[in-house]
């Protein structure tokens, strides 16, 4: 069995709200799934940091990954960039 990126409590706070989120929903939620989620944390750093990256840095970030920053923001989590 693989081990899991560690994560601090707070990220693995908001890991488990968004399996949680995607089993009410139906959906999937298997490591394919919770993988790119966790990786979020080691690509881009804390919530608050996307909005700090540019456009291009945030397109360069992996579609998988990209989902969970779209949960994000559609729970209002993370903030969209105001220079789009």
């Amino acid at each position: 069995m693989k081990s899991r990126l560690p994560l601090e409590s707070g990220c693995e706070d908001l890991v488990a709200l968004y399996e949680a989120d995607l089993a009410e929903a139906g959906m999937g939620t298997g490591t394919g799934t919770l993988t790119p989620a966790r990786a979020f944390f080691t690509l881009v750093g804390q919530p608050e940091d996307w909005a700090a990256l540019t456009l291009d840095e945030q397109r360069g970030v992996p579609l998988p990954t990209r989902r969970f920053v779209t949960w994000m923001m559609a729970t209002q989590r993370l903030g969209a960039p105001l220079n789009i």
